[in-house]
């Protein structure tokens, strides 16, 4: 069975896909990355983000 996300456990519930083509999990249990609800606009997970910081918004 294949495994996801930052706990590397298999898909369940809501999941998120990381829009970094080259990201290595891809995609994201909502609960594992902090998220109750789809984001608007793009999402880059914080592994993507810390690599290239011009994908972290301005909060």
């Amino acid at each position: 069975q294949q495994v996801w996300c930052i706990c590397r456990e298999p898909k369940y519930g809501k999941m998120i896909c990381c829009d970094n083509d080259d990201c290595q999990i891809q995609w994201f249990h909502f609960p594992c990355v902090g998220l109750n609800r789809e984001p608007k606009g793009t999402w880059y997970c914080d592994n993507c983000k810390a690599q290239n910081p011009a994908k972290n918004p301005k909060q």
